[in-house]
């Protein structure tokens, strides 16, 4: 499963990408190929996920996405 390598949502308090913190309305998102945790903003990407053995298109960070 991919979650098994994605970040745990306690130890992260702020996306990894802006710094924006989280809260109540601004939420965490994993990028599903490099498991680490996002704003909306920031993870608002996707492709498709047949590469990585997922039906239909996957959430991506910008770094992942422009990989």
């Amino acid at each position: 499963s991919p979650k098994l390598y994605w970040m745990p949502d306690k130890i992260c308090r702020v996306c990894y990408e802006c710094g924006a913190p989280f809260t109540m309305f601004r939420r965490r998102h994993h990028c599903r190929v490099c498991g680490q945790v996002f704003c909306q903003n920031c993870s608002g990407y996707s492709v498709d996920g047949k590469d990585f053995g997922i039906a239909g298109s996957i959430r991506t960070c910008r770094m992942c996405y422009d990989q």
